[in-house]
């Protein structure tokens, strides 16, 4: 029974990364497209998180102010051979004096889910 159904769940895993969005609002696009990504907010995190459990992927996005930039946060489960992987990419749209709030959000957001 667990084989079956760990063959279920690998075959529903992406076997390739797709390509990161270009932009931020292109990246909300796919989210709020998918009526399968439930939206959470997150303000003591500076964050709106959408899970997506069909793709097996989480979106995090800043909620910007004026020390935090906008900036994602894709993390997504792919196969990979036969090895299930964790990837996880971002993008920043800020300013360079901005570039260090951004990686603290991001270790903030790390720490949260026990990384």
């Amino acid at each position: 029974m667990l084989s079956a159904l760990i063959t279920i769940a690998a075959v529903q895993v992406a076997t390739a990364r797709p390509p990161m969005p270009a932009t931020i609002e292109e990246a909300l696009e796919i989210v709020q497209l998918d009526e399968a990504c439930e939206r959470s907010e997150y303000p003591s995190l500076r964050m709106t998180m959408y899970l997506c459990q069909e793709k097996l992927t989480s979106w995090y996005f800043t909620v910007p102010d004026n020390t935090l930039s906008p900036g994602f946060v894709r993390r997504m489960v792919i196969r990979d051979g036969k090895a299930i992987k964790m990837l996880t990419d971002s993008k920043y749209f800020g300013t360079d004096s901005q570039e260090t709030a951004f990686f603290e959000w991001q270790t903030d957001i790390a720490e949260s889910i026990g990384q």
